[in-house]
């Protein structure tokens, strides 16, 4: 099932149009190429509100209906904006991509390897709030299928953002490392909530995916 280095690999050929100022429309297409051999489409959503330090933001999904390109990574720009590449943000870009691929690429796996019972994924318990729309949010978050999937994604962000420091120091002391965005994103939505054995398990999940994640170089 694990195909990172492959993608990896994959996102990283004939880059060499990401460089400079580069059109939403030329974006897409060479994206799409960039993609297309994991089963993955691009959808564009237009948003005038991206200015050009921010022009675009990556999300993913997985639709088990779907035969031809079950995946989509859907790609939030201002379409009237260029997209001016540095070579951060051209680094940026292909870790995001990359990340958003093979969380909906695991999704798959999830859903296939299930079998008859591949519509069902545990929840673990946690103490619930009195919001139903917030309910709601966390019962994604303390899916079982969403927690795997995160803590490869956390994995990915500890190997990406701090490539020369013990993965188990972070571990030991995630709240002290800010630039770990799905840490983020749980801390923020079981705020006020007990979740400790979502915390728990997520953490357990990221330390055994951690010794799959090759570095970005």
């Amino acid at each position: 099932m694990y195909q990172g280095r492959r993608i990896w690999r994959r996102l990283n050929k004939n880059t060499e149009w990401m460089q400079g100022e580069v059109t939403a429309e030329l974006f897409l297409e060479k994206t799409q190429r960039m993609i297309s051999p994991f089963g993955a489409g691009i959808e564009v959503i237009y948003d005038f509100r991206f200015t050009s330090r921010t022009p675009f933001k990556i999300g993913g999904e997985f639709d088990p209906y779907r035969v031809k390109r079950p995946i989509s990574i859907i790609v939030h720009l201002n379409p009237s904006n260029l997209i001016n590449f540095t070579p951060n943000r051209k680094k940026r870009f292909l870790f995001l991509l990359n990340q958003t691929l093979q969380h909906e690429m695991m999704h798959k796996y999830q859903f296939t390897k299930r079998g008859e019972n591949r519509f069902y994924a545990k929840v673990v318990n946690f103490v619930r709030c009195s919001s139903k729309t917030r309910i709601r949010t966390l019962e994604y978050f303390a899916n079982m299928d969403e927690i795997d999937a995160y803590a490869h994604d956390l994995a990915m962000e500890i190997k990406f953002h701090y490539p020369d420091k013990n993965p188990q120091i972070i571990l030991n002391n995630i709240s002290k490392y800010n630039q770990l965005a799905v840490w983020k994103t749980y801390k923020k939505a079981f705020q006020g909530a007990r979740w400790v054995h979502i915390r728990e398990e997520l953490l357990r999940k990221t330390n055994t995916w951690l010794p799959t994640i090759k570095d970005f170089s």
